[in-house]
């Protein structure tokens, strides 16, 4: 009887203290900390073509006109930063010399969008068998049209786009075995 005597003075004394404001009667305690989180998505710019780097444009014979076959080669091209004003001339080609006698054409193919829908896609820039002749300086193969809804979205490439070369004569020709370079880009600005 007495405990029970205690422990009743005991609980009348801590309803006291609280209703008093010397003590707060709580049955769980919370601690907060705050760390801050950033995420990141590396820039990336990249076009790779297939094929080995290397191929060969033979003519059929030494006369003008004479066109080589056909070699293609298909370009996976990525970006994630890609500038509204890089949609024209957005992949060129260029040689890195003119081979006297001889043009050597570009054709773009279709795009191939990979990735999501809403990424930049092509927009054709020659008609359909169109071949173009490549100079030295840079020759645009490709212009992109932009399908994001948001005017200011950073915009997004993923694909494949197949270019195929030929070789024109474009006078009677001597035996020759030339060897230029063959220089494709894609731009984001």
């Amino acid at each position: 009887m007495k405990t029970n005597i205690m422990r009743n003075m005991f609980l009348i004394a801590l309803v006291a203290l609280a209703c008093a404001g010397a003590y707060t009667i709580g049955w769980a305690a919370t601690e907060t900390d705050l760390q801050t989180v950033t995420v990141n998505v590396p820039s990336q710019l990249s076009i790779t073509g297939d094929g080995g780097g290397a191929f060969t444009l033979t003519s059929a014979n030494y006369l003008s006109g004479s066109e080589s076959g056909v070699s293609t080669v298909t370009y996976t091209i990525l970006g994630n930063n890609i500038a509204k004003t890089a949609l024209t001339s957005f992949v060129a080609a260029k040689i890195s010399a003119l081979v006297d006698g001889v043009n050597i054409q570009a054709l773009p193919g279709i795009f191939n969008n990979a990735g999501s829908a809403g990424n930049i896609v092509n927009a054709d820039l020659t008609p359909p068998g169109s071949y173009t002749t490549l100079g030295t300086t840079d020759t645009s193969m490709e212009n992109k049209a932009d399908l994001s809804a948001s005017p200011d979205a950073k915009m997004v490439i993923n694909g494949t786009l197949p270019i195929s070369y030929k070789s024109v004569l474009t006078r009677d020709h001597e035996a020759i075995n030339t060897v230029v370079t063959l220089t494709v880009t894609v731009k984001d600005a």
